[in-house]
């Protein structure tokens, strides 16, 4: 007899306990010293279940997706477009091989147009299978490698407590990252929320007790040794403080997400100390509204950060 499978939100504790554990076992190579959830806390928390999206056997998670709707908005400020970012999509192993993973992406583009979403974008390296569904590679990024200098010094870094921030001082550090022409709406409460994700550290340096540089490495189980969000008002200083995290961290050498189209300022100081260069794919994205196409257009614009990705 054929399964029956439904598609809706999780509902009870009892689900949400099931994502937890279906996620942490088909994402994840060991097992983790935190709740997986903790990772995703704009998505995965209890009060925010309703982002998630669950096939259902007999009331039991046999698959699950995230939908989180985004605003992509101009450096204008006067053009925006709605955007789905999808991630955490997972099937359970007794599940697998019965097309479950089309079902969710199916159900999940109906429900993103009903939320006049212009486009959908995810993180994933399931080629093939994306591309069927119509996803292609949006983006480009650099990844620029730094090592270790025995003979370097450590700078007027430090490791910021993040409960000490202010929400201007929250303001302040999404004001210094390079100017791009669009750019993912961030409150100052989910960037707070977003630096508690365990294994996130934040290295700030200051000037006249104004944060003057800022520094995100890692991001839970993801980007350990990665500095995948910065910014800074002094770039001399660029090069001391990256040498400074390498030190602080006690890491052979750090890697340093940007994108494609940086500022010529920080692309000479990155050109000429980094060890190595490489160029990748940003993201995978689709069209599905109205103006889809020129959402995909400002996708390719824009730079998605670390602790936007999902």
């Amino acid at each position: 007899m054929q399964k029956q499978f439904t598609i809706a939100s999780p509902n009870s504790t009892e689900h949400i306990k099931e994502i937890n554990n279906l996620l942490t076992h088909e994402l994840r190579d060991s097992g983790l010293k935190w709740r997986y959830e903790e990772e995703y806390p704009l998505l995965l928390s209890p009060t925010t279940h309703q982002q998630s999206t669950c096939v259902f056997h007999d009331n039991e998670v046999a698959a699950h997706a995230n939908l989180f709707p985004r605003k992509l908005i101009h450096a204008s400020g006067q053009k925006s477009f709605n955007i789905g970012l999808i991630g955490n999509v997972a099937t359970s192993k007794k599940y697998q091989r019965q097309g479950l993973q089309y079902k969710l992406m199916e159900h999940l583009e109906k429900t993103a147009l009903l939320q006049n979403v212009d486009a959908l974008i995810l993180w994933s390296d399931l080629y093939e299978f994306y591309q069927k569904l119509g996803f292609a590679s949006t983006g480009r990024e650099i990844r620029y490698m730094f090592a270790r200098n025995p003979n370097a010094q450590s700078s007027s870094l430090d490791l910021q407590d993040v409960e000490e921030l202010s929400d201007c001082e929250l303001l302040q550090m999404l004001s210094m990252r390079p100017k791009m022409e669009w750019n993912l709406e961030r409150s100052t409460s989910d960037f707070a929320k977003l630096l508690t994700i365990p294994n996130t550290s934040l290295y700030t340096s200051k000037k006249n007790q104004k944060i003057s540089s800022f520094y995100i490495v890692g991001k839970g189980s993801d980007m350990q040794g990665v500095i995948h969000e910065w910014g800074t008002n002094d770039r001399l200083r660029l090069m001391h403080d990256i040498r400074s995290i390498i030190l602080q961290t006690h890491l052979e050498g750090v890697q340093l997400l940007a994108p494609i189209n940086l500022p010529s300022s920080f692309k000479q100081v990155f050109d000429t100390w980094a060890t190595s260069k490489e160029e990748h794919s940003m993201c995978w994205a689709k069209p599905i509204g109205l103006n889809g196409i020129a959402a995909i257009k400002a996708i390719a614009s824009s730079f998605i950060w670390g602790l936007d990705s999902i």
